[in-house]
């Protein structure tokens, strides 16, 4: 994107480019025919437009905080067993978006000089919940056969 950019700001220096020979008369047998002068174009003056579109995204929150909670029982007899627990669901979503944009660009003989606005709308959201119920029991230091 950087070079594209760069590009489109470089072409704008760019001077006109001719054949060898296009900018003299040209001479057949004896009548001289003159061309007419290029044309130039300004590019002085307002413009504007909007635009329309569509988005989706496909949301992965379920192990959004398994790194804070497996940091969270580190070194304990639960950091095995909770670190495989999923937290929230998956999803995807979807949305519309829209926009427009204004600008003004003014000349002096080969640059072009201009100011943007620009407005993007969207609205993508997703939202997830979820409950768990875990009994979690340390049969660590019970005796043999006891729960």
């Amino acid at each position: 994107m950087r070079i594209l950019m760069v590009f489109c700001a470089l072409a704008g220096f760019a001077g006109q480019a001719l054949a060898q020979d296009l900018d003299r008369p040209i001479l057949r047998g004896s009548n001289v025919h003159e061309l007419a002068a290029p044309t130039n174009y300004r590019w002085s003056g307002l413009y504007g437009g909007g635009h329309f579109g569509f988005s989706g995204a496909n949301v992965n929150i379920s192990a959004g905080t398994s790194d804070l909670v497996d940091y969270l029982v580190r070194n304990s007899v639960l950091e095995g067993v909770i670190s495989s627990w999923t937290t929230l669901n998956n999803g995807s979503t979807t949305a519309s978006s829209w926009g427009g944009f204004a600008g003004y660009n003014t000349q002096w003989d080969q640059a072009v000089l201009g100011a943007e606005i620009n407005f993007n709308h969207t609205a993508l959201s997703h939202s997830s919940s979820d409950t768990m119920t875990r009994l979690l029991q340390n049969d660590a230091q019970a005796p043999a056969g006891h729960h």
